[in-house]
């Protein structure tokens, strides 16, 4: 095959018709997604990029060449399009160094650099951790316009690719596009749809954070007389500090795309703090000085909570004129005790309100979005 090398040059374009674009067709192939960085916005793959054009200047008959329809060369020898990786981050022209080239009789020239690559992706963390990404890997002309090559793409596939512990390969697509330019430079888009595996941040993330909540409702079933009420509502309060700081780890920081966990944490946060601020004054409460007087409102509050108050009300038309509590002997025994009692049994059930309130429409919000 020496003699197609004789006055071959790799710095021509091999198309013996100047005036028409050289049609170049691009693939890719996906052998490991090695690793996905949430935090960093970047998805590394293993794998390689299959592509072909006809190099008018190899063809030959193989009847002449000993039934020889192709042959094996090192890629230096030839001309390889101005091919780069938009996405890459890193090194982003197709590397020849240790790589071959196959070429047949029929004058088809294929070049698949291959390797590990990292790549930036725009990840949409909404949804963490039932979401699903779209990574794509960007792959241009530098220099070449439409009019001395033409790009084709071909199929992202990931057949037999080695998954991720934590995300798996669902589908791809790919599609060609032109810019506006009067050069008319192309772009081959691969996209590449993943789907995070949810069971270990629902059994470490998840549970332990409604475990949280429903702790941090306990505070107010914790009696005034015991000396740890104050120190659970404040423990609570850091454990969800603390949880907040662990889903900043795992997600990025960016202000285009708020986890609703994140969003459902802050909340639970402002009510773990609304929590202590509550037990403040039901402590305060339960110390008061027992000459103290008594306010109505305190009272009514008792009598509704204990449901042991019964009211004797005058009306005038659909309005309550005035309520008095109707046991003068129960009045006369009330004490503050029972007023934080009473402000702790409220409490706790607007809270409770609260929490499954929030549960439910983070619940069904990322219901909504995922199957939009």
């Amino acid at each position: 095959m020496e003699d197609l090398f004789q006055n071959y040059t790799g710095l021509v374009r091999p198309s013996k018709s100047p005036s028409e674009p050289l049609n170049i067709s691009v693939g890719m192939a996906i052998e490991a997604l090695a690793d996905v960085d949430d935090r960093e916005g970047t998805v590394t793959i293993s794998g390689w990029v299959d592509i072909y054009w006809k190099d008018e200047y190899m063809c030959w008959e193989p009847s002449d060449y000993g039934n020889i329809s192709f042959f094996i060369a090192p890629a230096e020898k030839f001309w390889r399009p101005d091919l780069a990786f938009n996405s890459a981050i890193g090194e982003r022209f197709f590397s020849t160094k240790d790589q071959l080239m196959s070429v047949t009789s029929d004058c088809t020239v294929n070049f698949a650099p291959g390797g590990r690559s990292t790549h930036s992706c725009d990840l949409d963390m909404t949804l963490f951790p039932f979401d699903t990404q779209h990574c794509k890997f960007v792959v241009l002309t530098w220099f070449s316009g439409v009019a001395s090559m033409r790009l084709e793409s071909l199929n992202l596939t990931f057949d037999g690719a080695t998954g991720n512990e934590v995300w798996r390969i669902i589908g791809s697509e790919s599609s060609v596009s032109t810019d506006g330019t009067v050069w008319g430079y192309q772009t081959i888009t691969f996209t590449l749809h993943m789907k995070r595996k949810p069971l270990y941040y629902i059994l470490y993330v998840v549970f332990p954070l409604l475990m949280l909540a429903l702790l941090n409702l306990m505070v107010f079933r914790l009696p005034p007389e015991a000396d740890e009420k104050m120190s659970l509502a404040i423990t609570v309060l850091l454990a969800f500090s603390i949880w907040l700081l662990m889903l900043n780890d795992l997600t990025p920081r960016s202000s285009d795309s708020i986890p609703i966990l994140g969003i459902f944490i802050i909340a639970i946060m402002f009510l773990s703090a609304m929590s202590a601020i509550v037990t403040v004054h039901v402590l305060r409460i339960h110390h008061y000085d027992k000459t103290r007087v008594i306010p109505q409102w305190a009272i009514r509050l008792v009598g509704m909570c204990s449901m042991k108050w019964s009211c004797k009300c005058t009306r005038k038309g659909n309005q309550v004129k005035n309520a008095i509590p109707i046991n003068d002997k129960d009045e006369e025994t009330m004490t503050w005790p029972k007023v934080a009692e009473a402000v702790d049994s409220l409490a706790f059930n607007t809270m409770l309100m609260l929490t499954v309130l929030m549960v439910v429409t983070c619940s069904f919000s990322v219901l909504i979005m995922k199957f939009q």
